[in-house]
């Protein structure tokens, strides 16, 4: 959740898509057009024939459909579970799916029955995350419950989910964190806000980044271009157009020399130096040269990259290791 955090505030003035399109694939289960219309095949067999004017990937069993400007779901059969009758629609989470009828939104369960009525102007297409969901009425945004409780008064221009004990809150153009009380920690004075990693959260004021605790305390002065979240007790930040590291304590670890550098996961980070990609180590030694057009961050060891027209998988020691099959 926390990485999903990172991205959308950066992007909160964006429109609200109409399904969640980062959920993953069923297995087996595959959309396939056919004459302007799109279904499904399993293994090369043809699941659900082509009949809809958009499809999504399943997600825990169920996939989005419209047909006719009309939404619905139907499961891995293609059995229209939920009824295309609806404006509008995001996927489940939590055993309950925002939707929209008319020009307002509500929240179905997977019987298709109203839990939470349709009144509100919108709805973030995330749902419910640790039993609260994000609406907007009349242009303010706030929290709601499972059933339907308005949590805090509509008074900020954006709320962002809790991670933790603190939530984003923006309003008139500034910036601060609401606990759970609904108090903020800080007036409303930062331009800009990411969430809290590792007890502290890279903040802006005055196109200048620093960082601050969970009290507002600032704790690393207001200096950098740019500063991202800490990670493996590292956060990079931007000066002067070059990028490096700092600890904790502010104190510089590795020089600012890169063009980009992304944090440090698994031990090693992403590096752009001279329009290449490659990665770094802790105490600032290459151990994988700037080469790759593109490379994504090492998981279970695994990095993909791409390089000569072509994508694959490299490990920790920059050995190929297979090539991607997408």
């Amino acid at each position: 959740m926390k990485k999903i955090l990172l991205i959308i505030i950066t992007i909160l003035s964006l429109s609200v898509a109409y399904a969640e399109t980062t959920a993953t694939t069923e297995p087996n289960l595959e959309v396939f057009a056919e004459n302007g219309l799109y279904g499904y095949k399993a293994n090369g067999k043809v699941v659900v024939t082509p009949q809809y004017n958009d499809t999504w990937e399943f997600y825990k069993g169920l996939a989005i459909v419209k047909k006719d400007n009309k939404y619905g779901f139907i499961n891995e059969q293609g059995k229209e579970v939920i009824p295309l009758e609806y404006n509008g629609v995001h996927t489940f989470s939590e055993g309950l799916a925002s939707v929209k009828k008319g020009n307002k939104w509500g929240f179905i369960n997977k019987q298709n029955k109203v839990i939470i009525p349709f009144q509100y102007d919108d709805v973030n297409y995330y749902g419910f995350n640790d039993g609260l969901a994000i609406v907007t009425k009349q242009d303010k945004q706030s929290f709601i419950n499972k059933q339907g409780k308005v949590i805090y008064p509509f008074q900020y221009d954006k709320v962002w989910y809790f991670d933790g004990d603190l939530a984003t809150v923006k309003k008139d153009g500034k910036w601060s964190f609401m606990n759970r009380e609904g108090k903020l920690i800080t007036p409303l004075q930062y331009d800009r806000v990411y969430p809290f990693e590792e007890g502290l959260a890279s903040v802006k004021n005055d196109n200048q980044w620093g960082f601050i605790n969970k009290q507002g305390k600032i704790i690393i002065p207001f200096q950098y271009d740019f500063a991202s979240y800490f990670s493996e007790g590292l956060a990079s930040v931007k000066k002067d157009n070059k990028f490096g590291f700092i600890n904790k304590k502010g104190e510089i670890i590795l020089p600012f020399q890169y063009d980009y550098v992304d944090n440090f996961k698994e031990g090693l980070a992403r590096v752009r130096k001279n329009d290449k990609f490659g990665f770094i180590n802790k105490k600032g030694k290459v151990i994988i040269s700037p080469q790759y057009d593109i490379i994504y961050n090492f998981e279970n060891g695994l990095a993909l990259v791409f390089k000569n027209d072509k994508w694959f998988y490299i490990n920790k020691k920059g050995e190929f290791v297979k090539n991607y099959d997408n």
